[in-house]
């Protein structure tokens, strides 16, 4: 199950970063740097209350989540740059 909840973190922080590229590159700090302070509230209060039950499984999930509610502005911004592209 570590195997497993390590896939997960590696699969979702991959697609993270990816995105971080692409909002560098979309010259949008400030959605950047929201994604980040979400992650460094929500996955130490995840890991808070994960790891204590689930071990090292906990880190994993936690970080995670952290960074799946990371990706959502990212997203939201790459949606609203391009909405602004496509119907100009």
């Amino acid at each position: 199950m570590l195997m497993f909840s390590a896939l997960l973190y590696f699969t979702v922080r991959v697609c993270r970063d990816v995105a971080a590229v692409i909002t560098v590159g979309l010259s949008a700090r400030k959605t950047l740097y929201l994604a980040y302070l979400i992650e460094l509230i929500v996955g130490p209060s995840l890991m808070f209350l994960l790891v204590p039950k689930l071990g090292g499984e906990g880190i994993f999930v936690s970080m995670s989540l952290a960074s799946m509610l990371g990706l959502i502005p990212m997203i939201h911004n790459a949606k609203k740059i391009g909405n602004q592209y496509l119907y100009a």
